[in-house]
C-alpha cells in the first residue's frame, strides 16, 4: 500500500510538530528511538531527518515506535497512513486525540470534549470508557423496568 502524498504530508507536520512541542531535537528522537527498541546505537542525525520527511516510507512498526517515543497516543500519526497499533482503542484514544489536534483551537477543542463525553454518558461510560459511578447497568435497569411508577 502506497500512502497518499497528502497523508504522508500531514505525518511529516504532526511528527515535526510533535517534537518542537515537546522541545525537543531529532538527536533526541534517535536516542529515545534506540532506548525504546533497546539498542545502544541511536540512529544517525541522517536516518531521522528522513524519517520526519518522508513517513511514508517507514514499515508500521517504526511509526509505532516514532509514536511512542514521541508520547502520543498509539495511531495518532500511523492511522493516517492506513496503519493501526494492536494497542489502539477508539473508546480510550478519542480524548487525547482531541487534545493533540492543533488545527482547532481551544474553544473548538473544548466543544468536541464536551460532544463526545455527552455522547459517551449517554453509554454510561467515562471518556476512557469506564463506567460512570452513578450510571446503572442494563440488569438493573431491567429489575427497575416492572416497578410502579
Amino acid at each position: 500500500m502506497v500512502p497518499e502524498p497528502e497523508a504522508v504530508e500531514r505525518v511529516s507536520r504532526l511528527l515535526r510538530g510533535r517534537l518542537s512541542e515537546l522541545g525537543e531535537t531529532q538527536s533526541w528522537l534517535a536516542v529515545e528511538v534506540a532506548r525504546l527498541i533497546g539498542s545502544d546505537r541511536p540512529p544517525a542525525q541522517a536516518t531521522v531527518s528522513a524519517w520526519l520527511a518522508n513517513p511514508g516510507s517507514l514499515a508500521a512498526p517504526a511509526l509505532f515506535v516514532l509514536e511512542r517515543a514521541l508520547q502520543v497516543t498509539p495511531g495518532s500519526f500511523s492511522r493516517h497512513l492506513g496503519y493501526v497499533p494492536a494497542e489502539f482503542d477508539p473508546a480510550t484514544a478519542m480524548a487525547p486525540m482531541i487534545e493533540q489536534q492543533s488545527q482547532l483551537d481551544e474553544a473548538e477543542r473544548r466543544a468536541l470534549r464536551s460532544v463526545f463525553e455527552g455522547f459517551m454518558a449517554r453509554h454510561g461510560l467515562s471518556v476512557d470508557g469506564t463506567p460512570l459511578p452513578s450510571a446503572p447497568t442494563k440488569a438493573s435497569a431491567r429489575r427497575g423496568a416492572g416497578r410502579a411508577r
